[in-house]
């Protein structure tokens, strides 16, 4: 460069005439530099048509020697928003409310950490609160977390569901021991096909009046909404994805059903304790259980 040659020139004007100068060129405001702002364009310009040629979308995020495209960024996203549901899903109300109250929940009763077993050992008011606590699991994972990917996409709240039930009934925090995933279920049923939910909610209470079996009327609700679920018309973007809906709100609901399994077989051999409303019911339940040891 000349000392005297039009750079010299130009960077000897004020400030103020080398941004009208710019402007007037099309180029940087800031310097004026026509060039420098040429050469932006032309990067940014290539930054779009390589992250189009990537399949980015509209649009990425450039770097010193990093790119990360829309499509990566959504992928991110649902994997953090599928974690934590499975956290979520796996903290121990039951566990938490019993050791609030000086009992580890799992040496008392049946050993589960679920809302029946909390109910029978502490009491109605413990009990409730953890039946509360564990239908939020599952209206969290699929009402709140599922939105950290942009437009709440069916199957994301599906699979956000499936790893907060997972979440409940294998829990990390308790070496992966847990619940079986009713109250859970019922919230992400919620969240999914809250219909189905009202619905078998209902049928759980007539189904419990009835027999006084906790574990009739659970496995009779999740057979129900994996049946309902089937008749419930819910947009979707892809015809493609219309069957995973149903498909997997049967496969959890089978799940639950396969986790009352031991119940199942009390049940059939007439050693499943009902539940009891009053103090005759009480004493009822305890003549049949010496009944049976006696036997």
């Amino acid at each position: 460069r000349e000392p005297g040659g039009p750079a010299a020139k130009h960077r000897a004007l004020p400030q103020r005439d080398r941004m009208a100068m710019g402007r007037a060129r099309g180029g940087s405001m800031a310097t004026g530099h026509e060039g420098c702002a040429r050469r932006g364009v032309r990067a940014a310009r290539g930054a779009h048509e390589e992250g189009g040629r990537r399949g980015y979308g509209r649009g990425c995020f450039q770097g010193k020697g990093f790119l990360l495209g829309w499509r990566e960024l959504e992928n991110a996203m649902a994997f953090l928003a599928i974690l934590l549901s499975y956290f979520v899903g796996s903290i121990p109300f039951g566990f938490i409310v019993g050791l609030t109250q000086g009992v580890d929940i799992r040496t008392v009763g049946s050993g589960n950490i679920g809302a029946t077993n909390v109910f029978r050992s502490l009491g109605k008011k413990w009990g409730i609160l953890t039946f509360l606590c564990d239908v939020g699991k599952g209206v969290v994972a699929t009402c709140l977390l599922a939105r950290l990917v942009e437009g709440r996409p069916v199957t994301i709240v599906l699979l956000c569901g499936i790893a907060a039930l997972l979440g409940h009934c294998f829990p990390c925090f308790l070496k992966f021991r847990g619940g079986k995933g009713v109250a859970t279920g019922l919230g992400i049923a919620i969240g999914l096909v809250p219909q189905c939910a009202g619905i078998a909610l209902l049928t759980w209470i007539v189904c419990f009046l009835l027999t006084r079996y906790v574990s009739v009327a659970s496995c009779i609700a999740a057979a129900e909404v994996g049946v309902l679920c089937w008749f419930i018309d819910r947009p979707v973007a892809d015809d493609s994805m219309r069957l995973v809906l149903p498909v997997l709100v049967s496969l959890l609901a089978f799940s639950v059903v396969l986790k009352h399994h031991g119940n199942i077989k009390r049940l059939i051999q007439g050693t499943e304790n009902r539940f009891c409303f009053t103090k005759r019911q009480v004493e009822e339940n305890e003549r049949r259980q010496a009944a049976r040891n006696a036997k």
